[in-house]
């Protein structure tokens, strides 16, 4: 039903059956190898690692310390979240592959290192699916637990607690290189455009249906104000990171062109921006 097939060991782009290329598309700007991938990831990658860190470490401090938890307990959490954490390694990609089209087939390979797995689908889909396929298990199995754990570790044991925090911020790291995917196609695809998978690279063309790109002076307008704002409530704390998230979201959805330019790293300090505050949310 899903047509997810799992391939066993990858060891050469020649098991990636490519797939024809229209002649409007045009390639990402990306490495040529997955470890070069992975390495330009990471970088990019830093500010959700730093601040996941941040809300892991301080949240495991205050349980131990404040909640009487014993060392035979920390020892179980981390061994009991070190065996999800293989696990999850799978069930990541699985959650890939099905939030890809149930009509497309979706090959699952193991490093054959055994240092992770990927999962391999050339059915093209519209930009915004393309960033929920790669944000999606990072979501569900890094940010979620992550925050569940610090928000109501006073309401958890304290070996619940550990092993929601341990399992997400290490599913969040696992992520490096969906974060990377989702970084080159929010600043390199146009809204309305497709993207699909080719071998080991990425490629977007314009959709033949896509809906209106280029935002009226309205739009621009409303994007300025809410970037404006967001910055004059942070002492509203909560209500700055709506505004925050809510201005990316416009910003993605919307941008195209000059108009695009115009906003890209001020929509990156957003988003690294957001995520700081929340971390000093959860933590404090």
């Amino acid at each position: 039903m899903l047509n997810i097939k799992f391939k066993g060991f990858y060891e050469n782009e020649e098991q990636l059956k490519p797939v024809p290329i229209p002649n409007t598309s045009v390639k990402f700007e990306e490495p040529d190898d997955i470890k070069g991938a992975l390495r330009t990831g990471f970088f990019i990658s830093l500010p959700i690692i730093l601040s996941s860190f941040i809300i892991t470490g301080q949240t495991i401090f205050d349980i131990v310390s404040n909640s009487g938890c014993e060392k035979n307990v920390v020892v179980f959490s981390i061994i009991f979240s070190s065996i999800i954490i293989l696990v999850y390694q799978y069930v990541h990609e699985v959650i890939h592959a099905i939030f890809f089209p149930n009509k497309a087939i979706k090959e699952i390979y193991i490093a054959k290192d055994l240092s992770g797995c990927f999962v391999y689908c050339t059915e093209p889909v519209s930009k915004l699916r393309f960033i929920i396929i790669a944000i999606a298990p990072n979501m569900i199995l890094g940010v979620f637990p992550l925050f569940i754990g610090a928000l109501c570790r006073s309401m958890l044991s304290p070996g619940a607690a550990l092993i929601l925090i341990l399992t997400g911020f290490f599913s969040i790291l696992v992520g490096i290189g969906d974060y990377y995917n989702i970084y080159n196609t929010v600043f390199q695809v146009p809204a309305g455009a497709c993207v699909f998978n080719s071998g080991l690279h990425s490629y977007w063309y314009e959709s033949v249906n896509k809906w209106k790109v280029n935002p009226s002076g309205s739009i621009k307008a409303l994007l300025v104000l809410l970037f404006a704002l967001a910055f004059i409530l942070l002492s509203f704390k909560i209500e700055a990171c709506l505004i925050l998230f809510y201005a990316i979201i416009m910003v993605t959805t919307f941008n195209h062109g000059r108009f695009y330019s115009i906003f890209k790293w001020l929509n990156l300090i957003a988003v690294i921006f957001a995520y700081i505050v929340l971390s000093g949310l959860l933590v404090y």
